[in-house]
């Protein structure tokens, strides 16, 4: 953060906008294990027992001290906004599946239920829950509330340093949330309602199969018709992983900004830059193609 502070104000002599994205505050996957936080906290749980290793159970208040710190950090550089990547979200941490099924958030929601579950007896009761779906739907709310739960946490830290700051947020398709993206996006904006930037998200990494593009921008579409109409930057997230250029064309890249912004984004958040062991100049034609269709 030090370096990073040292930076901003060069970044914005270019006459740009500068801002930190925190691509792990939960946890994405099991990846990188040696470099990565040691599991002092509550891992997230799968039905099954499964833990991933690689993210945290944010019911836990240990891992709630550690996001106060890190956003913290964060805000007092002050860059111009704080975006929160998509690893805040309860499925898919693999080798995990649907979380968190750890004995703090069985037992909370035995508590919110008035009934005692076992972490097995539970999902046994939520595979046989049948329509209208009594038990599912309280367990939809138990993930909206743990997520919002954690924003709030953010929020208020970065408010507390900040006041004026913006913060964005990364969504995918979020089934087993339940979509609770107006509510979310009430809690970003804090008592003064500060506005919200959105990024949705999903997967097409590769132009082999262009069908890809289409279900993505439709992805797009399904996310931005539940936000509230206060979040005005949407800025849909393309990217190119892992930033192979033959994989995806410059042509299919831009192509896919523009599929996304027919499906109600109002900008473009272009991932595209690889790790740098290759030079910038393999990345140029993506650029030349993108101001190209700036002004379509």
């Amino acid at each position: 953060m030090a370096r990073l502070a040292e930076i901003l104000p060069l970044v914005r002599s270019h006459g740009l906008k500068v801002n930190v994205d925190v691509l792990t505050t939960i946890g994405h996957h099991e990846e990188n294990l040696e470099n990565s936080l040691p599991p002092d906290w509550q891992n997230v749980v799968d039905p099954s027992g499964r833990k991933c290793l690689g993210c945290f159970c944010p019911a836990d208040p240990g891992y709630l001290g550690y996001v106060r710190k890190l956003y913290a950090m964060i805000a007092e550089i002050k860059p111009d906004f704080i975006w929160i990547d998509d690893d805040v979200r309860f499925f898919s941490h693999k080798p995990a599946l649907c979380t968190c099924f750890c004995d703090r958030c069985v037992a909370n929601f035995s508590k919110e239920t008035r009934r005692t579950y076992t972490r097995i007896g539970l999902a046994d009761a939520l595979e046989k829950d049948e329509y209208p779906f009594v038990l599912r739907r309280k367990w939809l709310e138990h993930n909206r509330t743990l997520l919002d739960g954690l924003l709030r946490v953010i929020e208020r830290t970065v408010h507390s340093l900040c006041s004026e700051m913006s913060l964005g947020f990364m969504s995918g398709d979020s089934c087993y949330e339940g979509y609770p993206f107006e509510r979310l996006a009430r809690t970003l904006g804090g008592p003064h309602n500060i506005p919200v930037r959105w990024r949705p998200g999903g997967g097409f990494y590769s132009d082999g199969c262009l069908f890809g593009l289409v279900e993505k921008a439709h992805d797009m579409g399904r996310q931005i018709f539940l936000l509230p109409a206060s979040v005005e930057a949407i800025h849909s997230e393309v990217e190119n992983f892992p930033y192979q250029v033959l994989k995806k064309s410059a042509r299919a890249t831009v192509l896919e900004g523009g599929a996304h912004m027919a499906a109600g984004a109002t900008g473009v958040s272009f991932n595209i830059l690889g790790p740098y062991t290759e030079p910038l100049s393999e990345f140029e034609p993506f650029f030349r193609e993108i101001r190209k269709a700036r002004p379509f």
